[in-house]
């Protein structure tokens, strides 16, 4: 089988070859942004890679406080008689006071 360019005119030869051209450089392109991703994937994981350092000492363990008591301790006297003898100490120190005159 012979090569048929032979038969095409000068136009046709040109543009046939332009775009074998345009596709060669558009695979080149193509071709040079994959490398480029390729490059930068490839310097982003040695930098997250460096950043992954063991520490020098190992981290003291924290210390828990103490457990709480299950139930609180109860009062020397109650709520009740607590109150009561507030009450009581209040109503004296009220009626100990010297009532004014009326004018």
């Amino acid at each position: 089988m012979q090569n048929s360019n032979w038969r095409m005119n000068d136009w046709q030869q040109r543009r046939l070859f332009g775009a074998l051209k345009q596709q060669s450089q558009r695979r080149a392109r193509q071709r040079l942004g994959l490398l480029l991703c390729g490059v930068t994937l490839m310097g982003l994981v040695l930098l997250l890679s460096a950043c992954t350092t063991q520490p020098q000492q190992p981290c003291e363990t924290p210390q828990f406080p103490t457990q709480p008591a299950l139930s609180e301790p109860l009062p020397l006297e109650t709520y009740s008689k607590r109150v009561q003898s507030d009450t009581e100490t209040w109503a004296k120190r009220v009626t100990g006071t010297s009532q004014t005159s009326k004018p």
